[in-house]
């Protein structure tokens, strides 16, 4: 071998040109320290076999969406579902299906059926409705709706049971007769009572990336 092969080959072997200066890229080097290796042990790694190395920071990646962003909007489309079969009772005078549990028509046909006026069934499906927009697209809304709606569905499904509540003691003292639409409603918002409060305390998931 002359020379001049020898000089290229030292060369090669510690990652330097002709004028002294390092041939490797910043991210060779970096390995090169972190290993205690020559040039010659870093030309096993991708790097200088020709494939670049990748930060993971230049891709991160999309975080999950938790199961809790969906638990309201979920809750509160039950929560319509049952409310427009009330209210579809109350229009049309239809004797509810209660598969022999309570005693629904009588509760449905009660004074207490209705709210100045306004069947309880109607304003049962507005009041769900109101939540599943701001449990959903709570943030994409304009103005302080989109800061405030968490704080708005709290304060709407603690209005809800509060009325459940009156409700269920009509039903049990003062009508004497128990519907289970009634009874599944005041379920719903109480769930969407407490899944509000924890996610005020804890951290609410709509904010979450969709």
């Amino acid at each position: 071998m002359s020379k001049r092969d020898k000089a290229r080959a030292k060369q090669v072997n510690t990652g330097t040109t002709t004028n002294g200066e390092s041939k490797l890229s910043p991210a060779d080097s970096q390995v090169l320290m972190a290993s205690g290796g020559s040039a010659a042990t870093l030309s096993a790694t991708p790097s200088v076999l020709g494939t670049p190395a990748v930060d993971a920071t230049d891709t991160p990646a999309r975080p999950p969406i938790p199961w809790q962003r969906y638990l309201i909007p979920t809750l509160a489309v039950l929560g319509i579902l049952d409310s427009l079969y009330l209210s579809y009772v109350k229009i049309a005078h239809a004797k509810p299906f209660c598969s022999g549990l309570g005693d629904c028509e009588t509760v449905n046909s009660s004074a207490y059926s209705t709210f100045a006026g306004i069947p309880i069934a109607f304003l049962g499906v507005g009041m769900y409705a109101v939540i599943f927009i701001l449990s959903m697209w709570g943030p994409k809304l304009p103005g302080l709706l989109a800061t405030y709606a968490p704080l708005i569905v709290f304060g709407m499904a603690l209005g809800g049971v509060l009325y459940s509540a009156y409700l269920t003691y009509l039903e049990l003292y003062v009508i004497e007769a128990i519907c289970i639409y009634c009874v599944g409603s005041a379920i719903l918002i109480t769930l969407i009572f407490l899944s509000s409060l924890w996610f005020l305390v804890c951290g609410d998931p709509v904010s979450e990336p969709a």
